[in-house]
């Protein structure tokens, strides 16, 4: 086979436009700093990218949604540890206002404190965690005027726990 530099001049600006194509696609992903830059660059890669990437949002998930639980499980600790306490101060006036001794002025102060930690232990069994009352059951949410909050004093037979 003949060679002409018609030839010759062909295969080398063939060469020219396919290495300034692939030239101009290597900057391209220098500039952008992505690998694949269209599906059609490398469809098996894009397929684990977008595993990876599925992946990386689980995990995401998943991290969220242990903090959220550290959070909860420590304001249901704390929240608990302050009402056993109040329940114990309230035990200690009982047992100590039980006394005959104790005027009928001592037993309603006594009783006024009692209401003070009764009202406490209610404003902790609404104890909020990033918006959402830890003691709810499965209603955390979507309370309004008519209910304000799971637990609400003189309601029914004392309290209204989710409109029950």
């Amino acid at each position: 086979m003949r060679v002409t530099m018609r030839t010759a001049n062909a295969n080398i600006l063939g060469n020219l436009n396919r290495l300034t194509s692939d030239l101009d696609r290597l900057n391209k992903k220098i500039s952008s700093g992505q690998e694949i830059s269209t599906p059609s660059d490398d469809p098996v890669a894009l397929a684990g990218a977008l595993s990876l990437r599925s992946g990386l949002a689980q995990l995401t998930q998943y991290q969220e949604n242990i903090a959220y639980g550290k959070n909860v499980a420590n304001g249901s600790e704390n929240a608990l540890t302050m009402i056993k306490e109040q329940v114990m101060r309230a035990r200690t006036l009982a047992l100590q206002y039980i006394n005959p001794s104790m005027t009928a002025e001592d037993r309603a102060l006594g009783a006024d404190e009692v209401r003070g930690l009764h009202d406490q232990a209610l404003a902790l069994a609404n104890t909020r965690i990033e918006g959402k009352y830890i003691f709810g059951g499965y209603r955390t949410t979507g309370y309004d005027d008519a209910e304000p909050t799971p637990f609400v004093k003189g309601q029914l037979d004392g309290h209204r726990v989710n409109g029950a």
